[in-house]
């Protein structure tokens, strides 16, 4: 009598084969592989993966784990081949592609649809949904007033309002976020805005008295931002590289810390993880982003990305006679950005297209208000207006003998013979002198 093995009329059967991963260096890659064994008493069948055709050692699992991935691994391929005796199939392929910097989780805050209850959708691709709502469907979804690029944004009333969970387990280190901020309360304190956790781990932006970034649980990262206004949006970004974390706002860094954030398992936007404390105020854009070790860039942010937003401009100031000023209007934006300085609305300054503008040996013509149109593909921006007033000596009252007129004169301290104090029509100030 021939004896048949038990496992001759066994049928081994790849159901799923690994997916391929799209990282950057600096992470890992998981991949899993599904079998079925059917028609004999194996219920189990043997698991080995493979990197580019050989052997990796222990690697046993129907799942595995790369060690960090580094530039060589970019399209590398991974392969599981299961048997039992006298079967082996092989799966499928998955490639490894890897990027220096990548979109993990992308909330547009209404621009490509919103989920139930008003639950941002990830247009990243990677369908990082919000999927926890507190009264989601109450959270107004506004297109007037959005931030600077956008069309679409949410407001959060500051009582009851929120999200969590994504399913997103964002990495501590080699990870950034980043929203643009509007505040409706200047002064509510220890809000949660958005982050890849709560207000006590992971890497929160925060309203405390004013706009922070935070180590989740260690250390907060100031200064802190004071918005103007409860009009004014702010962008906001974290960002961990290397050990190092930066906070910056718009676009422009304002601290660093190397402490290590706690572990950070779920995405929360507009509320604290005790799920009673909300923000009150507006949300748009807000990116979760990873990138390899040291290659962070602030042209990743979207702050440097759209139309020209200004960080900074020059007071309205005065000057003496003879004397030289420099004006100033910084922006970010998507590049090149382009300046164009303009006197008193109409007078187009020549050869003026820097973001600073150097008047020197200042008359009474240089007196008036100067401001420099921004532009860049994405859009344009106006700052307001810098007014130069001139301070001019009232020479007739200084009661000395007849006196020069000359520009020279004038920066010694003289005005016209006969002026009166008060000002002229181009607003510089004639100002009383008593020798």
């Amino acid at each position: 009598m021939q004896v048949i093995p038990a496992y001759s009329n066994v049928a081994l059967a790849i159901t799923q084969s690994p997916l391929g991963v799209t990282n950057t260096p600096g992470h890992t890659a998981t991949f899993t592989v599904g079998y079925t064994v059917s028609g004999g008493p194996l219920a189990k069948a043997s698991v080995q993966w493979q990197r580019n055709g050989v052997n990796i050692p222990g690697a046993n699992s129907i799942s595995y784990t790369t060690p960090t991935l580094a530039a060589g691994d970019d399209g590398a391929q991974y392969t599981a081949s299961v048997s039992i005796p006298g079967t082996i199939r092989t799966s499928s392929p998955a490639t490894v592609s890897l990027r220096s910097f990548m979109v993990s989780a992308w909330y547009r805050m209404g621009e490509d649809g919103v989920g139930a209850n008003n639950r941002p959708l990830d247009s990243s691709g990677w369908n990082y949904h919000f999927q926890n709502d507190t009264n989601g469907s109450a959270v107004q979804v506004r297109s007037a007033g959005a931030a600077p690029g956008s069309s679409n944004y949410y407001v959060f009333n500051g009582a009851n309002q929120g999200f969590s969970v994504t399913g997103f387990d964002a990495p501590e280190d080699n990870v950034g976020v980043e929203a643009w901020v509007q505040t409706h309360d200047l002064t509510q304190l220890g809000r949660q805005v958005f982050g890849t956790g709560g207000n006590t781990e992971g890497l929160p932006i925060l309203y405390h008295g004013g706009i922070q970034a935070a180590m989740g649980g260690v250390t907060g990262l100031g200064p802190i931002y004071a918005p103007t206004s409860t009009n004014e949006w702010v962008h906001v970004a974290v960002v961990r590289d290397n050990g190092t974390t930066t906070f910056y706002v718009n676009g422009a860094a304002r601290s660093t810390s190397t402490s290590t954030p706690l572990n950070a398992t779920i995405t929360r936007m507009a509320m604290n993880n005790d799920n009673a404390t909300f923000f009150n105020g507006a949300l748009d854009e807000a990116r979760i982003f990873i990138f390899t070790p040291g290659t962070f860039n602030v042209t990743n942010l979207l702050a440097s990305q759209g139309p020209p937003l200004l960080t900074g401009q020059s007071q309205s100031q005065n000057y003496l006679l003879g004397s030289t000023v420099t004006l100033q209007a910084a922006a970010v934006g998507a590049q090149p950005i382009y300046y164009q300085w303009v006197k008193d609305g109409t007078n187009v300054l020549p050869n003026q297209t820097n973001m600073t503008l150097t008047l020197t040996n200042l008359g009474l013509a240089e007196a008036g208000s100067y401001t420099a149109t921004i532009t860049n593909a994405v859009g344009s921006t106006n700052p307001t207006a810098i007014v130069l007033k001139a301070l001019i000596w009232n020479a007739a009252r200084v009661g000395t003998a007849s006196q020069s007129t000359t520009e020279s004169n004038r920066v010694a301290g003289l005005a016209i013979d006969g002026s009166t104090d008060g000002t002229l029509a181009n607003g510089s100030v004639i100002l009383p002198v008593a020798w």
